[in-house]
């Protein structure tokens, strides 16, 4: 064998592979002549020629049908395929044919939203919590939409309830109960509550005056005693009362006291009065704060040579002893006598 023939080699491939290492696998559709609508399929040994997949019939026309025997179950819809048929499950179901139910609640955990769900064949329900309604609960129910608030309060919608903001003077879940504001009896001193509407106003009695009629009122603020008169309030009566100095009288002590008028001046004397005070102008032979005092003109002994003085009335009388004579003074007879003629000496 020469040398060149041990350096080259040949290989004899089996039935359906070619190449100069039978690497190929030999394509006998090559040339192949199918008709009508068929494809050529290729085999180890050679080709055939068939109706594509899914279609059957002389010209390959025909959509095979895997339908026809099908069992969908539940509802499903029966869909043929190229080599088989599918079934289209309806909501809740689910396997090869539809076979199998559905646990929604365990499939998605928040399917209810704000509710509970209790699975149920091919279907599941949701029972919602207070507040939510909807198939899956995901609607919050609008609890303000009745109109439970009452006297014009202003309604709150919240998850399953709902809050009303009272206007003043108003309580009570829907604003309904009136706040009796005087219950508490705010006024003092017997004044009257009267109620506003989440306010009071006190109607004071007479001589009571604030908010709660807790001040009495200062009769004296106004200065109504005059002429230096003291002024007290007497709350008890709701009044004043002025302390009025010595010569006046009256409600404001405003009245000048007429000492005069009870005619306190004795034996004629006149009366001039003063504030707080009279003064006696006294006739003569008369003393006194109200004239009631006689002068004694006999107080100076005025009648001499032992004779007695007799007062009167701003003068005096001297009674003389024996052998004396005179209205103011006793002068001794004997001088009376010496000048007297002889013939007329008996008196």
């Amino acid at each position: 064998m020469a040398a060149n023939d041990m350096l080259t080699f040949k290989c004899s491939c089996q039935v359906g592979f070619e190449g100069d290492h039978c690497e190929k696998e030999t394509d006998h559709c090559l040339g192949a002549n199918c008709t009508n609508g068929e494809v050529c399929t290729n085999h180890r040994t050679g080709f055939t020629c068939a109706c594509p997949l899914g279609y059957q019939g002389a010209n390959c026309s025909e959509r095979i049908d895997f339908c026809r025997n099908a069992s969908c179950e539940h509802g499903g819809s029966c869909q043929s395929g190229l080599t088989n048929y599918t079934c289209a499950c309806a909501a809740g179901w689910k396997g090869p044919l539809c076979e199998a139910d559905i646990d929604e609640c365990q499939e998605e955990k928040a399917i209810c939203n704000s509710g509970i769900c209790v699975n149920q064949e091919g279907s599941f329900e949701c029972y919602c919590r207070p507040g939510f309604t909807g198939i899956r609960c995901q609607q919050d129910i609008d609890e303000c939409l009745s109109s439970p608030c009452k006297n014009n309060a202003t309604c709150s919608n919240q998850i399953g309830t709902y809050k009303c903001n009272c206007p003043r003077g108003w309580t009570g879940k829907d604003c309904e109960a009136r706040i009796d504001i005087c219950k508490s009896n705010p006024c003092a001193n017997g004044g009257t509550c009267k109620d506003l509407l989440g306010e009071f106003e006190c109607e004071c009695r007479v001589g009571w005056t604030g908010r709660q009629c807790e001040t009495a009122v200062d009769w004296c603020k106004s200065n109504p005693c005059q002429n230096n008169a003291n002024c007290r309030n007497v709350v008890a009566n709701s009044t004043y009362e002025c302390e009025c100095l010595k010569g006046w009288s009256g409600l404001n002590c405003d009245t000048d006291i007429n000492e005069c008028a009870v005619g306190p001046c004795d034996n004629g004397g006149t009366c001039w009065d003063k504030v707080g005070e009279y003064f006696c102008s006294c006739m003569a032979g008369y003393t006194g704060t109200n004239c009631e005092v006689d002068i004694d003109e006999c107080a100076s002994s005025p009648c001499e040579q032992g004779g007695t003085c007799v007062d009167e009335v701003n003068t005096f009388k001297c009674v003389c002893p024996p052998g004396y004579r005179g209205t103011c003074v006793c002068l001794l007879l004997v001088h009376y006598i010496s000048v007297l003629p002889l013939h007329n000496q008996s008196i």
